[in-house]
């Protein structure tokens, strides 16, 4: 099926409309997340006369977003589950606004990192929530579209930031990025909640209507009594505890995939890349600006995530995650070694201006087609009901701490030894990755959340742990 014409079906016409209006919501993430490569280097130089930045500051200005993810995670799995995905989402808002009000007016280091961990703190929320309510209200056949979608607001905040903030001051680009929280807020107040919060909290007829909003026309009853099913047998166990994710064999099979994805995205240096795009370009060198470089890199993100948001519901998740990290360890290994010729003086290095940009777009090209936006949409189709919450909970605390470490790593070792130490780091561990993925990862195209956890009840009935992957 293409993708227009699943776009142009209208039942549906409100989950898109959903899933528009709730990734406003992250494209705030994207702008505070990005937020580093246009204006560290220029705070460090200082273009700001009013605020003074060390390199080490920096970067821990750079990891403010995820080191405060893991207290919104928290946040965010306690009350998903009280006042529902939708007024989750919504209540971060407020909180978005607010800390962009305040990044407008901050003269000091303390107030930028302060403006940036609030911000890391909603977002943390929001991406305990967003996926779990995405994956929920969405038809199996545009799922993989519906919760990609999250990881493409990201991008795009992402390039925002970038083009606004090399022409733009701190003042304007924050009042600017202000309408961002305002728009998700009066967009997202109209959309249904999830069917499934419904059902779970027995507001049976709540949950018909949202339904029946969410699919058109479609006549809703068997597919409101198969989710009424699902929950009652996920729910079994009313008092489920966190420690079910790690006791519970289908659980525990589900959060390894989870790691195993996560582990190879972030090492993938997807967060050093978002955080120094353009100190890796300066870098870099080449024969284009590095402030232009950066914006045809962020472009081509967007690009490429694009043409993703269809591939993953047309071939596949898993062969997509497969064919990505294959080409992007041959890109980092390939950039690795321009570094590295680069920091011996090679005399050949004259005539590779073209190859930084050239290897760094197939790199973001591959990345975002498999890497980006897959582990994604696993989050929010692996976990059941009863768990979900606390389980997305952790899996934004876990990727908060290897998006710090990668970024931190990255920084100490480029200090210390060069720009191409972290690069060949990165390429390793995505071969390590890619072992993993082939042997553990499953596909989930075209299977509803149901089906999803009978499979990995079935596949988890297995003894052994090591045949857990390889049966599947």
């Amino acid at each position: 099926m293409k993708l227009s014409s699943k776009i142009y079906n209208e039942r549906y016409l409100y989950q898109y409309l959903s899933t528009v209006a709730g990734s406003f919501a992250v494209l705030s993430f994207g702008v505070n997340l990005g937020w580093t490569s246009p204006y560290n280097p220029q705070i460090i130089n200082g273009t700001f006369p009013d605020i003074t930045m060390t390199s080490e500051e920096g970067s821990w200005i750079a990891v403010m977003p995820p080191l405060a993810t893991p207290v919104g995670a928290v946040i965010g799995a306690l009350l998903v589950d009280r006042i529902g995905r939708k007024h989750t989402t919504l209540l971060m808002a407020p909180f978005t606004l607010a800390m962009f009000i305040l990044l407008a007016f901050a003269k000091s280091v303390i107030l930028i990192g302060f403006s940036r961990f609030v911000i890391g703190v909603a977002e943390g929320t929001l991406y305990t929530t967003l996926p779990m309510y995405l994956g929920e209200i969405s038809d199996p056949a545009i799922r993989g579209i519906l919760t990609a979608s999250i990881g493409f607001a990201v991008l795009l905040g992402t390039l925002l930031i970038n083009v606004f903030g090399f022409y733009f001051s701190i003042f304007v680009t924050s009042l600017a990025c202000c309408l961002i929280p305002i728009i998700h807020f009066f967009t997202f107040m109209w959309m249904p909640e999830s069917p499934y919060y419904l059902i779970k909290k027995k507001r049976y007829d709540e949950a018909r209507k949202a339904l029946e909003v969410l699919r058109g026309a479609m006549d809703i009853e068997g597919e409101m009594k198969s989710l009424c099913d699902a929950v009652t047998r996920q729910e079994a166990d009313e008092k489920a505890s966190w420690t079910d994710i790690f006791t519970i064999k289908s659980n525990r099979r589900a959060a390894f995939i989870f790691v195993i994805l996560c582990l190879t995205r972030k090492f993938s240096g997807n967060n050093p890349f978002l955080f120094y795009t353009a100190t890796i370009f300066h870098a870099a060198g080449g024969s284009l600006d590095p402030n232009l470089s950066v914006i045809i890199f962020l472009c081509t993100q967007i690009v490429a995530a694009t043409v993703a948001l269809d591939l993953l519901d047309r071939f596949g998740r898993r062969p997509m995650i497969i064919a990505a990290t294959v080409v992007v360890v041959i890109a980092l290994a390939v950039i690795a070694s321009y570094f590295y010729l680069q920091a011996i003086a090679s005399p050949i290095i004259a005539h590779l201006g073209w190859l930084p940009l050239t290897v760094l777009a197939m790199y973001i090209i591959f990345y975002n087609l498999g890497l980006e936006l897959s582990p994604i949409v696993y989050l929010g189709e692996l976990f059941p009901t009863n768990v979900k919450a606390t389980a997305l909970g952790f899996a934004e605390t876990f990727s908060a701490i290897f998006s710090i470490f990668t970024a931190k790593i990255f920084q100490i070792l480029n200090d210390s030894y060069g720009m191409y130490v972290p690069f060949w780091m990165f390429s390793s561990c995505c071969v390590i990755g890619l072992i993993f993925i082939i042997k553990c990862v499953p596909e989930t195209k075209n299977k509803t959340l149901e089906e999803i956890q009978m499979e990995l009840i079935k596949s988890s009935a297995i003894t052994n742990d090591e045949e857990m992957c390889t049966k599947l």
